[in-house]
């Protein structure tokens, strides 16, 4: 089994990552900020999977305080945004239809919509018929970069996975922790 991840590996989540943290900054911190920085807190967010760190981080000049509220002003933009603005990475289609010839296929996210949900987006992007299984960060008590996802999908196929194929360091650090090759 091949396990690929969903936001910015099998869909392009960047300018939903930047107009979500432009969101934010204006709403809680009435600042505006630049594409780039919009983008590092995102990209930053990811890496550390710690909201505190990324604030601290790209706005070390505001008050700890302001955090929470950006964050969780951030999540919702992002979730409005990612709804509008996602879109397939150009030949995810070709690369999924050609791997699921001779591979099972699944979606590992961390993504806190339900499964339906990552089904149903893969369907849109006409992604859907190549993946077998969809695991979200709500289908596991522990996210990446523990494997418990990874453990999920392999216990719902009947498959072993061989590969995690994701463009975070959790997405690495998962697959290395229950033993695959990781991309």
């Amino acid at each position: 089994m091949i396990i690929f991840d969903f936001d910015g590996t099998l869909c392009d989540t960047t300018k939903a990552y930047i107009e979500a943290a432009r969101y934010a900054a204006n709403e809680v911190l009435h600042q505006e900020i630049d594409q780039r920085k919009a983008l590092l807190y995102a990209k930053t967010l990811e890496l550390t999977n710690n909201y505190l760190k990324a604030f601290q981080k790209i706005f070390p000049q505001h008050p700890k305080e302001q955090r929470q509220p950006f964050f969780t002003c951030w999540a919702k933009a992002f979730d409005g945004y990612a709804t509008q603005l996602l879109q397939p990475v150009p030949d995810a289609r070709k690369v999924l239809s050609t791997l699921a010839k001779n591979y099972t296929l699944a979606v590992v996210s961390q993504r806190h919509k339900p499964s339906l949900w990552l089904r149903a987006k893969l369907q849109e992007f006409q992604l859907g018929q190549f993946v077998e299984v969809c695991i979200s960060r709500l289908d596991v008590h522990k996210g990446k970069p523990d494997p418990e996802g990874i453990y999920l999908a392999q216990s719902k196929t009947q498959a072993k996975a061989l590969l995690i194929i994701g463009d975070a360091e959790n997405d690495i650090r998962a697959g290395k922790r229950a033993q695959i090759y990781t991309i």
